[in-house]
């Protein structure tokens, strides 16, 4: 995934994870990852000493067996090779005995629950009565949830061409920021925005930069800036 100007995160596995799927984690994580065993070493029949000496046989087994070029996650061979591991393990037989075939063929959560085109996310919205308006802003800051907006809220607009005509309008005056649309949901019990996404960002994403704050005592704060911001004179934003 492209993280922008973001630098590289350390990936984690964590729940229901178990040896048995070591040639699995091995394969889509790599070696930089941080594999958190919570029940799959707490959960071990022999208590968590085992569970631990199971995961790490488990892993330097599947390691060795990739770095020997073995095509370990072909599943008709990774299992063989934690088989054979465990031949010298007790701990590690104990655990494919009991977690055995659980495997990761579950749907999906990155599957999205929005149309792939502003239209028809639009029409959608409005099938539901909620409301939209079309906000922009320069400075993509994580806590810069209050945006400029664009025009009037579209309150009682039932076409979605409408609402498309306003974000084409603010594509062309706003193009070097980020464009977003909202829903707001006026039912009583909810009256709050139902729905928001994004549908315009710049050809040019400078990203952030940490900045450093020394305060008495040898006390340091940082604050995340977006270089959009700064990088324009101030008053010269707007």
């Amino acid at each position: 995934m492209d993280w922008a100007s973001l630098r590289k995160c350390m990936p984690v596995a964590s729940g229901g994870i178990h040896c048995g799927q070591m040639h699995q984690l091995i394969y889509y994580l790599g070696d930089d990852v941080v594999l958190q065993f919570g029940g799959g070493t707490i959960g071990h029949p022999d208590g968590i000493q085992a569970g631990a000496t199971a995961n790490r046989v488990a892993l330097e087994a599947m390691v060795m067996a990739r770095n020997e070029g073995a095509d370990y996650f072909n599943p008709q061979v990774g299992p063989v090779i934690l088989r054979d591991a465990a031949k010298s393990c007790g701990p590690l037989q104990t655990a494919l005995d009991l977690w055995k075939d659980i495997s990761f063929n579950y749907t999906s959560t990155d599957t999205a629950d929005f149309a792939e085109t502003p239209t028809a996310n639009v029409a959608f919205c409005i099938s539901k009565g909620w409301a939209m308006n079309v906000e922009w802003t320069d400075d993509p800051h994580p806590r810069n949830s209050y945006w400029e907006l664009w025009g009037l809220p579209l309150f009682d607009i039932k076409d979605a061409g409408s609402v498309m005509f306003e974000l084409n309008e603010a594509r062309k005056a706003c193009a070097p920021g980020y464009i977003r649309m909202n829903a707001f949901n006026a039912s009583y019990g909810t009256e709050s925005c139902a729905m928001s996404f994004i549908v315009n960002r710049p050809s040019n994403e400078p990203g952030f930069y940490l900045d450093r704050t020394d305060g008495a005592g040898r006390f340091i704060t940082y604050s995340i800036k977006s270089y959009s911001v700064v990088r324009n004179a101030e008053g010269g934003r707007y």
